[in-house]
Protein backbone atom coordinates (compact mmCIF):
# COMPACT_ATOMS: atom_id res chain seq x y z
CA UNK A 1 0.00 0.00 0.00
CA UNK A 2 1.22 3.72 -0.82
CA UNK A 3 2.21 6.04 1.81
CA UNK A 4 0.36 9.66 1.77
CA UNK A 5 2.72 11.73 1.30
CA UNK A 6 1.91 14.93 3.64
CA UNK A 7 3.72 18.02 3.23
CA UNK A 8 6.57 18.80 5.85
CA UNK A 9 4.37 21.40 7.68
CA UNK A 10 7.02 21.97 10.05
CA UNK A 11 9.20 23.53 7.41
CA UNK A 12 6.64 26.41 6.66
CA UNK A 13 7.38 29.50 6.13
CA UNK A 14 4.97 32.87 6.16
CA UNK A 15 5.47 34.82 3.60
CA UNK A 16 3.08 38.03 4.82
CA UNK A 17 2.66 39.41 7.94
CA UNK A 18 -0.65 40.96 7.75
CA UNK A 19 -1.64 40.22 4.03
CA UNK A 20 -4.94 41.57 2.43
CA UNK A 21 -8.20 39.91 3.30
CA UNK A 22 -6.87 39.59 7.03
CA UNK A 23 -9.20 40.43 10.41
CA UNK A 24 -9.62 39.20 13.46
CA UNK A 25 -13.50 38.62 12.64
CA UNK A 26 -14.76 35.21 13.22
CA UNK A 27 -15.41 33.13 10.06
CA UNK A 28 -18.27 31.62 11.45
CA UNK A 29 -20.34 34.55 11.83
CA UNK A 30 -20.07 34.56 7.95
CA UNK A 31 -20.83 31.22 7.43
CA UNK A 32 -23.49 28.86 6.50
CA UNK A 33 -22.51 25.45 8.18
CA UNK A 34 -24.56 22.55 8.71
CA UNK A 35 -23.23 20.99 11.46
CA UNK A 36 -24.67 17.41 10.77
CA UNK A 37 -22.57 16.50 8.12
CA UNK A 38 -19.50 14.45 8.20
CA UNK A 39 -16.46 15.23 6.25
CA UNK A 40 -16.56 11.99 4.11
CA UNK A 41 -20.48 12.90 2.65
CA UNK A 42 -19.32 17.09 2.17
CA UNK A 43 -16.27 16.34 0.06
CA UNK A 44 -18.19 13.73 -2.33
CA UNK A 45 -20.98 15.87 -2.54
CA UNK A 46 -19.02 18.90 -2.88
CA UNK A 47 -17.12 17.37 -5.65
CA UNK A 48 -20.22 16.40 -7.35
CA UNK A 49 -22.20 19.70 -7.11
CA UNK A 50 -19.51 21.98 -8.63
CA UNK A 51 -19.22 20.42 -11.96
CA UNK A 52 -22.56 22.03 -13.65
CA UNK A 53 -23.53 24.40 -16.51
CA UNK A 54 -26.23 25.86 -14.34
CA UNK A 55 -26.23 27.80 -11.35
CA UNK A 56 -27.39 26.44 -8.11
CA UNK A 57 -26.56 27.97 -5.10
CA UNK A 58 -24.45 25.38 -2.80
CA UNK A 59 -23.09 27.87 -0.32
CA UNK A 60 -24.24 25.95 2.24
CA UNK A 61 -22.38 22.80 1.15
CA UNK A 62 -19.56 24.45 0.45
CA UNK A 63 -19.10 26.61 4.07
CA UNK A 64 -19.51 22.88 5.71
CA UNK A 65 -17.09 21.37 3.69
CA UNK A 66 -14.22 23.96 4.23
CA UNK A 67 -14.84 24.18 7.75
CA UNK A 68 -14.72 20.31 8.23
CA UNK A 69 -11.53 19.91 6.54
CA UNK A 70 -9.81 23.57 6.48
CA UNK A 71 -10.83 24.90 9.88
CA UNK A 72 -11.88 21.86 12.16
CA UNK A 73 -9.28 20.18 10.35
CA UNK A 74 -6.67 21.99 11.55
CA UNK A 75 -5.20 23.54 8.67
CA UNK A 76 -6.74 27.00 8.70
CA UNK A 77 -8.05 29.75 11.96
CA UNK A 78 -12.07 30.39 12.70
CA UNK A 79 -10.75 33.81 11.95
CA UNK A 80 -9.57 35.15 8.99
CA UNK A 81 -6.20 36.05 10.27
CA UNK A 82 -4.90 32.50 8.23
CA UNK A 83 -1.35 33.89 7.00
CA UNK A 84 -0.47 32.30 3.26
CA UNK A 85 2.61 30.48 3.40
CA UNK A 86 5.14 28.27 1.33
CA UNK A 87 6.87 25.41 2.29
CA UNK A 88 10.03 24.55 0.63
CA UNK A 89 11.84 21.67 -0.86
CA UNK A 90 15.44 23.55 -1.92
CA UNK A 91 17.74 21.78 -3.99
CA UNK A 92 21.48 22.95 -3.80
CA UNK A 93 22.80 24.54 -6.63
CA UNK A 94 19.61 24.89 -8.08
CA UNK A 95 18.98 27.84 -9.85
CA UNK A 96 15.16 27.22 -10.80
CA UNK A 97 12.40 27.53 -8.35
CA UNK A 98 9.13 26.35 -9.23
CA UNK A 99 5.99 27.63 -6.77
CA UNK A 100 3.43 24.66 -6.66
CA UNK A 101 -0.42 25.51 -6.31
CA UNK A 102 -2.69 22.38 -5.34
CA UNK A 103 -6.25 22.22 -6.20
CA UNK A 104 -9.28 21.86 -4.32
CA UNK A 105 -11.91 23.73 -5.85
CA UNK A 106 -11.12 27.18 -3.81
CA UNK A 107 -12.73 25.25 -0.91
CA UNK A 108 -9.58 23.69 0.61
CA UNK A 109 -6.00 22.71 -0.77
CA UNK A 110 -5.06 19.06 -1.36
CA UNK A 111 -2.34 19.22 0.10
CA UNK A 112 -4.16 19.46 3.69
CA UNK A 113 -3.59 16.14 4.26
CA UNK A 114 -3.14 14.40 0.77
CA UNK A 115 -0.78 13.85 -2.15
CA UNK A 116 -2.04 15.81 -4.52
CA UNK A 117 -0.23 19.10 -5.91
CA UNK A 118 2.01 18.67 -3.49
CA UNK A 119 4.64 16.59 -1.23
CA UNK A 120 4.91 13.93 -4.38
CA UNK A 121 5.56 16.18 -7.29
CA UNK A 122 8.13 18.41 -5.03
CA UNK A 123 9.76 15.26 -4.47
CA UNK A 124 9.97 14.63 -8.07
CA UNK A 125 11.22 17.89 -9.12
CA UNK A 126 13.84 17.45 -6.59
CA UNK A 127 14.81 14.44 -8.34
CA UNK A 128 15.25 16.06 -11.62
CA UNK A 129 17.35 18.98 -9.83
CA UNK A 130 14.70 21.67 -9.33
CA UNK A 131 13.74 23.24 -6.02
CA UNK A 132 10.19 23.37 -5.43
CA UNK A 133 7.99 25.88 -2.97
CA UNK A 134 4.46 24.43 -2.29
CA UNK A 135 1.94 27.33 -1.23
CA UNK A 136 -1.04 27.47 0.99
CA UNK A 137 -2.73 30.00 -0.78
CA UNK A 138 -6.09 30.98 1.07
CA UNK A 139 -9.49 29.87 0.08
CA UNK A 140 -13.37 29.70 1.12
CA UNK A 141 -14.58 31.74 3.04
CA UNK A 142 -12.08 34.30 1.54
CA UNK A 143 -12.79 35.39 -1.86
CA UNK A 144 -11.51 36.51 -5.20
CA UNK A 145 -9.36 38.62 -5.79
CA UNK A 146 -7.42 36.60 -2.28
CA UNK A 147 -5.59 33.26 -3.89
CA UNK A 148 -4.01 35.41 -6.88
CA UNK A 149 -2.66 38.21 -4.30
CA UNK A 150 -1.13 34.82 -2.42
CA UNK A 151 0.15 33.83 -5.85
CA UNK A 152 1.89 37.35 -6.60
CA UNK A 153 3.09 37.68 -2.78
CA UNK A 154 4.65 34.02 -2.87
CA UNK A 155 6.97 35.61 -6.71
CA UNK A 156 7.54 38.76 -4.96
CA UNK A 157 8.81 36.78 -1.66
CA UNK A 158 11.31 34.56 -3.41
CA UNK A 159 12.39 37.32 -5.55
CA UNK A 160 12.98 38.99 -2.28
CA UNK A 161 14.72 36.04 -0.92
CA UNK A 162 16.46 34.85 -4.10
CA UNK A 163 19.76 35.12 -2.59
CA UNK A 164 18.91 33.06 0.37
CA UNK A 165 17.92 30.26 -1.51
CA UNK A 166 20.56 29.97 -4.27
CA UNK A 167 17.55 31.20 -7.30
CA UNK A 168 18.13 33.05 -10.40
CA UNK A 169 15.23 35.44 -10.42
CA UNK A 170 14.24 35.16 -13.81
CA UNK A 171 13.68 31.24 -12.80
CA UNK A 172 11.02 31.72 -10.50
CA UNK A 173 8.02 29.84 -12.35
CA UNK A 174 4.08 28.99 -11.74
CA UNK A 175 2.73 25.36 -11.57
CA UNK A 176 -1.25 24.89 -10.84
CA UNK A 177 -3.31 22.00 -10.52
CA UNK A 178 -6.99 22.07 -11.06
CA UNK A 179 -8.33 25.35 -9.30
CA UNK A 180 -4.68 25.94 -8.39
CA UNK A 181 -4.15 26.36 -12.80
CA UNK A 182 -6.87 28.66 -12.58
CA UNK A 183 -5.45 30.71 -9.65
CA UNK A 184 -1.84 30.87 -11.88
CA UNK A 185 -3.40 31.64 -14.91
CA UNK A 186 -5.76 34.60 -13.52
CA UNK A 187 -2.77 35.99 -11.77
CA UNK A 188 -0.27 35.58 -15.15
CA UNK A 189 -3.57 36.85 -17.38
CA UNK A 190 -5.14 39.64 -14.63
CA UNK A 191 -2.83 40.67 -11.86
CA UNK A 192 1.01 40.01 -12.60
CA UNK A 193 2.34 43.86 -13.13
CA UNK A 194 -0.72 45.13 -10.83
CA UNK A 195 -1.62 45.97 -7.35
CA UNK A 196 -4.90 44.93 -6.76
CA UNK A 197 -5.26 45.91 -2.61
CA UNK A 198 -8.20 46.82 -0.22
CA UNK A 199 -8.02 50.26 0.42
CA UNK A 200 -7.59 49.13 3.75
CA UNK A 201 -4.24 47.59 3.00
CA UNK A 202 -0.96 48.73 4.13
CA UNK A 203 2.18 48.01 1.82
CA UNK A 204 5.17 46.80 2.54
CA UNK A 205 8.52 46.53 1.41
CA UNK A 206 7.88 43.14 -0.59
CA UNK A 207 5.10 44.76 -2.19
CA UNK A 208 7.47 46.66 -4.38
CA UNK A 209 9.39 43.68 -5.67
CA UNK A 210 8.77 42.42 -8.87
CA UNK A 211 6.04 39.81 -9.39
CA UNK A 212 6.32 39.01 -13.14
CA UNK A 213 7.37 35.03 -13.85
CA UNK A 214 8.14 33.99 -17.44
CA UNK A 215 6.90 30.04 -17.23
CA UNK A 216 3.91 28.74 -15.81
CA UNK A 217 2.36 25.25 -16.22
CA UNK A 218 -1.24 24.04 -15.96
CA UNK A 219 -1.97 20.67 -15.03
CA UNK A 220 -5.67 19.30 -15.48
CA UNK A 221 -6.87 22.59 -15.40
CA UNK A 222 -9.87 24.81 -14.35
CA UNK A 223 -9.39 27.93 -16.90
CA UNK A 224 -12.87 29.26 -16.84
CA UNK A 225 -16.48 28.91 -14.66
CA UNK A 226 -18.61 28.27 -17.37
CA UNK A 227 -18.78 24.51 -16.62
CA UNK A 228 -18.94 25.13 -12.62
CA UNK A 229 -21.14 28.02 -12.21
CA UNK A 230 -22.21 26.42 -8.20
CA UNK A 231 -18.63 26.95 -7.79
CA UNK A 232 -19.32 30.25 -7.90
CA UNK A 233 -20.98 30.82 -4.41
CA UNK A 234 -17.20 29.40 -2.64
CA UNK A 235 -15.40 32.46 -4.36
CA UNK A 236 -17.86 35.35 -4.72
CA UNK A 237 -20.16 37.02 -2.43
CA UNK A 238 -23.65 36.64 -2.82
CA UNK A 239 -24.47 40.06 -3.56
CA UNK A 240 -22.39 39.65 -6.51
CA UNK A 241 -24.28 36.56 -8.44
CA UNK A 242 -27.54 37.10 -6.65
CA UNK A 243 -29.06 37.66 -10.49
CA UNK A 244 -28.37 35.35 -14.08
CA UNK A 245 -27.09 39.55 -15.53
CA UNK A 246 -24.31 39.40 -12.44
CA UNK A 247 -24.02 36.09 -13.18
CA UNK A 248 -23.40 36.18 -16.52
CA UNK A 249 -21.03 39.43 -16.31
CA UNK A 250 -18.88 37.68 -13.40
CA UNK A 251 -18.39 34.85 -16.33
CA UNK A 252 -17.13 36.79 -18.55
CA UNK A 253 -14.70 38.42 -16.09
CA UNK A 254 -13.76 35.05 -15.00
CA UNK A 255 -13.10 33.22 -18.57
CA UNK A 256 -9.66 33.48 -18.64
CA UNK A 257 -8.69 32.53 -22.72
CA UNK A 258 -11.19 36.38 -22.59
CA UNK A 259 -8.40 38.00 -21.32
CA UNK A 260 -4.43 37.06 -22.61
CA UNK A 261 -2.14 38.96 -21.61
CA UNK A 262 1.81 38.85 -20.92
CA UNK A 263 2.06 37.16 -23.72
CA UNK A 264 6.13 36.38 -23.25
CA UNK A 265 4.90 33.88 -20.33
CA UNK A 266 5.88 30.12 -21.67
CA UNK A 267 3.18 28.41 -21.05
CA UNK A 268 2.68 24.85 -20.61
CA UNK A 269 -0.78 22.55 -20.24
CA UNK A 270 -1.12 19.15 -19.20
CA UNK A 271 -4.85 17.89 -19.84
CA UNK A 272 -6.83 14.90 -20.96
CA UNK A 273 -10.31 13.92 -22.83
CA UNK A 274 -11.86 11.65 -20.16
CA UNK A 275 -11.35 14.41 -17.11
CA UNK A 276 -15.08 14.00 -15.86
CA UNK A 277 -13.90 17.58 -13.93
CA UNK A 278 -12.51 19.77 -16.57
CA UNK A 279 -14.05 19.48 -20.00
CA UNK A 280 -11.97 18.97 -22.96
CA UNK A 281 -12.74 21.87 -25.07
CA UNK A 282 -12.78 24.70 -22.15
CA UNK A 283 -8.74 23.55 -21.70
CA UNK A 284 -8.36 23.68 -25.75
CA UNK A 285 -10.71 26.62 -26.22
CA UNK A 286 -7.87 28.74 -23.77
CA UNK A 287 -5.18 27.05 -25.80
CA UNK A 288 -6.37 28.62 -28.75
CA UNK A 289 -7.32 31.53 -27.50
CA UNK A 290 -3.84 31.91 -25.73
CA UNK A 291 -1.59 30.37 -29.03
CA UNK A 292 -3.91 33.35 -31.37
CA UNK A 293 -2.40 36.10 -29.26
CA UNK A 294 1.14 35.09 -29.74
CA UNK A 295 1.67 33.01 -26.66
CA UNK A 296 4.62 30.20 -26.45
CA UNK A 297 2.56 26.83 -25.75
CA UNK A 298 3.90 23.80 -24.98
CA UNK A 299 0.91 21.37 -25.03
CA UNK A 300 0.71 17.76 -23.30
CA UNK A 301 -2.76 16.00 -24.57
CA UNK A 302 -2.70 12.40 -22.39
CA UNK A 303 -5.72 10.36 -23.71
CA UNK A 304 -8.48 8.61 -21.65
CA UNK A 305 -7.26 9.66 -17.67
CA UNK A 306 -9.58 11.15 -15.44
CA UNK A 307 -8.98 14.22 -12.94
CA UNK A 308 -5.69 13.91 -10.78
CA UNK A 309 -4.07 11.89 -13.48
CA UNK A 310 -0.78 10.57 -12.11
CA UNK A 311 2.57 12.81 -12.47
CA UNK A 312 4.34 9.96 -14.67
CA UNK A 313 2.18 11.15 -17.42
CA UNK A 314 3.78 14.43 -18.03
CA UNK A 315 6.67 14.42 -15.93
CA UNK A 316 10.28 13.72 -18.63
CA UNK A 317 8.11 16.90 -20.51
CA UNK A 318 7.25 19.19 -17.91
CA UNK A 319 11.24 18.89 -16.56
CA UNK A 320 12.64 19.25 -20.00
CA UNK A 321 10.32 22.64 -20.36
CA UNK A 322 11.58 24.05 -16.76
CA UNK A 323 15.04 23.51 -17.37
CA UNK A 324 15.17 24.61 -21.38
Amino acid sequence: MKTIQTVDIDKKIDIWEKPAGYSEKSKLDYMDIDYSYNRYDATVQYARAITNTEYVDISRLGDTFTYLHEIKGGYENEEFTDIPYLIPYPVEGSKEAVIVLSGGGFAYKTIDGSVSGGKAIASRLNKAGISAFLLHYRTNPYKFPIPMLDTQRAVRFLRYHKDEYGIDEDKIYLMGFSAGAYAVGAFVNQYMGKNNFPTDYKIDEIDGVDDSVNKAAFIYPQLTFNYHLPMLSSILEKEKIDSPKKRASVLKDLDLKEHISNTYVWQFIAYSNKDHTIPQESVEDYIKAAKDEGVNMTRIFIPDQDHGFSDDLYLEEIVAWLKF
